[in-house]
């Protein structure tokens, strides 16, 4: 069974390469092959273009196609129906937050999102919180477009060149003030160090070991990997 491997691909309305979407359903940068898929809202719509069949649809549907909701939402099929988790377009939530209350509920501990990023800077950053909800659920969370892998980490982190989605590593605070960082392998090495939120000292470092380690004191820190 998919669920087996406790890792989902989300793919939600904001920008989604197909090429990306279709090489990383099929296992690319290390992610497993042919994992279970939340289809969210618009997102179905590229989901349909490559021919894979999301495990589970969710959305208001405001921002799809009529073929979409044509296929999902008003389906003669009962058991396409089940699937689908019909949200009213006033809420208190985004469907991708409501996505990812659904993968805690179904006991995934990995969680990469597709089309978390885009155009809508609102969703973006929105997306970008979701990642400590996910850490909060004991699920690590990815969001990956084609220039960046983003993550937040707390306590400690290896980074590994052969690993790398980009050339670039930033590290951005997401708490208030994250204490006690000190980075090993690094271009731009550090010891004890604190940034506070609003602080840019942690952008567009490098590797220059195999292996960089980041630890923490305390706090929360977006890890950026990126291409350009």
């Amino acid at each position: 069974m998919k669920t087996e491997s406790k890792y989902c691909l989300i793919v939600t309305g904001g920008s989604v390469d197909q090429n990306l979407l279709a090489t990383v359903y099929e296992g690319a940068y290390g992610y497993p092959v042919h994992p279970y898929v939340i289809g969210v809202d618009k997102g179905l719509e590229m989901l349909e273009q490559l021919d894979i069949e999301p495990d589970l649809i969710i959305g208001d549907f405001d921002s799809a196609n009529d073929g979409i909701r044509a296929k999902y939402v008003t389906s003669p099929d009962a058991v396409v129906r089940e699937k689908c988790v019909v949200l009213n377009p006033e809420k208190d939530f985004t469907d991708t937050h409501v996505a990812v209350l659904e993968v805690a509920k179904r006991g995934f501990t990995r969680a990469l999102l597709l089309g978390a990023t885009g155009t809508r800077l609102d969703h973006t950053l929105g997306n970008l919180g979701l990642l400590f909800m996910c850490e909060q659920e004991g699920i690590h969370a990815e969001i990956l477009d084609l220039h960046n892998r983003i993550s937040l980490i707390q306590k400690e982190k290896i980074v590994r060149a052969e690993n790398l989605y980009g050339p670039y590593i930033s590290l951005l605070p997401f708490s208030e003030c994250v204490k006690g960082i000190t980075l090993k392998g690094f271009k731009y090495n550090a010891n004890d160090l604190s940034i506070r939120k609003g602080e840019t000292i942690g952008l567009s470092n490098e590797l220059r070991e195999e292996e960089g380690h980041i630890t923490i004191g305390d706090g929360y820190l977006f890890l950026m990997e990126t291409k350009d």
